[in-house]
C-alpha cells in the first residue's frame, strides 16, 4: 500500500499511499548514507554514518523512536517484509546479515547461532524479503561462485539459513514466500526446485503481486534516448502456473519514461519500480526519473471471469500482530472460479472460531 522515496536534495523521505493515490507525509533523513525499510505499519530510516535508526509510524507518518544499531557493523542494505511486523534484515558489505526486532533492535538468532555469515572475498549485491517476512534472500557475488543464501522462518519462530546457487543478481518472492522469481528462473523456496526457466535473451522483468498467485511482467524494448518506452514494450498480468496472460497493455499507455538503467542491469531498477496489489486493484510504476508515480487500476474479478480458468486463492492479508487480552479478528477475502468458497477451522487456539463467510 505504501511507497517510500528518498529525496536527498530535501533531506526527507516522501511516503505515498498507493491506494488513495496521494502523498501522506514526509520523514526526515540526511542527504546521504540513507537506507529505508518498511513494514505494514512503520517506515524505518537508517543513517548508516551515524549507525542510527528512526521509526516512523504509518499511516500518520509520525516519529516514534530513534535508536543506535547494536554491535559495530556498518549497514550496507536493509529490508523487511512489507506485510509483516518485522524483523528487519540488515546486511553489511561482507554479506553478514543481522535480523533485528522492530521494537528494540535486538538481534534475533538463526537456530543456535547469531544471524551472521561471512564468505571472504565476496561482495553484497542485494537483499530481498518476502512480503510476510517469513523468508529473506541475501545475494552475494564472488570470484568463482555466488555464495548467496536464504533465511527461512521455522514454526518455532527462529530462522535457519541455507546456501543457494540460483539467485544470481535478482530474487523477488511471491506473496506467500513459497516461490522466488530469480534471474534465471522461478524456484520453490522449500527444496529450491525449478518451476520455470527464464530465457536470458528475452528482456522481460517479472514482479510477483503482493497478494494472491499473480505476477506482472514488463517486456521491455527501450531504445535510444526517447522519454517513452518503444511501441512493442508491454505489461502483462499472469496467474501462477497459467501460460496465457490475463491482461496485456502497451507500456506507453500506462507510463511515460523508462524503467531500465543505462547499465542494463536486469535486477537493479525494474523490480523496485513495479508494484502490483490485487486487493486494491493497483499497478504502480515509478520510472527512472523519480518524479511521477503512475497508478493503473485493474479490475481483477472481471479479468478472472473472462479468463475462464479454475482458481481458488486468498486475496487478503492477515494481521500478524496479536496482543494478550485483546480480540484478534481477520476477515478472509477469498476468490473462487465457482463464485463461492466454503470455510472450515481445522485447528487453532482455544476460543478460536471461523464464520461461514470467513
Amino acid at each position: 500500500r505504501y511507497l517510500a522515496l528518498h529525496l536527498p536534495s530535501r533531506q526527507r523521505v516522501a511516503i505515498a499511499d498507493l491506494r488513495d493515490g496521494k502523498m501522506i507525509g514526509y520523514a526526515t533523513a540526511s542527504a546521504e548514507n540513507v537506507l529505508i525499510a518498511g513494514t505494514r505499519d512503520a517506515v524505518y530510516v537508517f543513517d548508516t554514518r551515524q549507525r542510527a535508526v528512526k521509526k516512523w509510524s504509518l499511516p500518520d507518518v509520525q516519529p516514534e523512536w530513534e535508536k543506535q544499531l547494536p554491535g559495530s557493523f556498518v549497514p550496507a542494505m536493509a529490508v523487511s517484509g512489507c506485510r509483516s511486523a518485522g524483523p528487519l534484515l540488515v546486511a553489511d558489505q561482507d554479506g553478514s546479515a543481522y535480523l533485528l526486532e522492530t521494537d528494540d533492535l535486538s538481534v534475533s538468532r538463526i537456530g543456535s547461532e547469531p544471524t551472521t555469515r561471512r564468505f571472504g572475498q565476496s561482495r553484497l549485491v542485494r537483499v530481498e524479503a518476502a512480503p510476510g517476512g517469513n523468508v529473506f534472500a541475501v545475494m552475494m557475488m564472488g570470484i568463482n561462485r555466488t555464495p548467496s543464501y536464504l533465511l527461512t522462518r521455522q514454526p518455532t519462530g527462529r530462522y535457519t539459513s541455507a546456501s543457494t546457487k540460483f539467485l544470481g543478481h535478482r530474487a523477488v518472492f511471491n506473496s506467500a514466500g513459497s516461490r522466488v522469481y530469480a534471474q534465471r528462473g522461478v524456484y520453490t523456496v522449500d527444496g529450491q526446485q525449478e518451476i520455470e526457466s527464464i530465457d536470458p535473451t528475452i528482456p522481460a522483468y517479472t514482479v510477483p503481486a503482493l497478494q494472491g498467485p499473480f505476477y506482472a511482467r514488463y517486456t521491455a524494448r527501450e531504445y535510444g534516448t526517447s522519454s517513452r518506452p518503444a511501441a512493442e514494450s508491454r505489461f502483462q498480468l499472469f496467474m501462477e502456473d497459467q501460460e496465457r496472460a490475463l491482461w496485456t497493455l502497451p507500456a506507453a499507455s500506462i507510463f511515460d519514461g523508462k524503467l531500465i538503467g543505462r547499465d542494463g542491469d536486469r535486477g537493479t531498477d525494474v523490480g523496485d519500480r513495479m508494484i502490483f496489489t490485487p486487493s486494491e486493484g493497483i499497478l504502480a510504476v515509478l520510472p527512472l526519473k523519480n518524479d511521477v508515480i503512475y497508478i493503473h487500476r485493474i479490475e481483477l474479478d472481471t479479468l478472472l471471469a473472462d479468463a475462464a480458468i479454475d482458481y481458488l486463492f486468498i486475496n487478503s492479508d492477515p494481521q500478524t500482530v496479536a496482543r494478550a487480552g485483546e480480540l484478534y479478528e481477520y476477515p478472509i477475502v477469498a476468490r473462487s472460479s465457482t463464485g463461492s468458497v466454503d470455510f472450515s477451522l481445522e485447528t487453532g487456539p482455544e476460543g478460536a472460531n471461523l464464520s461461514a463467510d470467513g
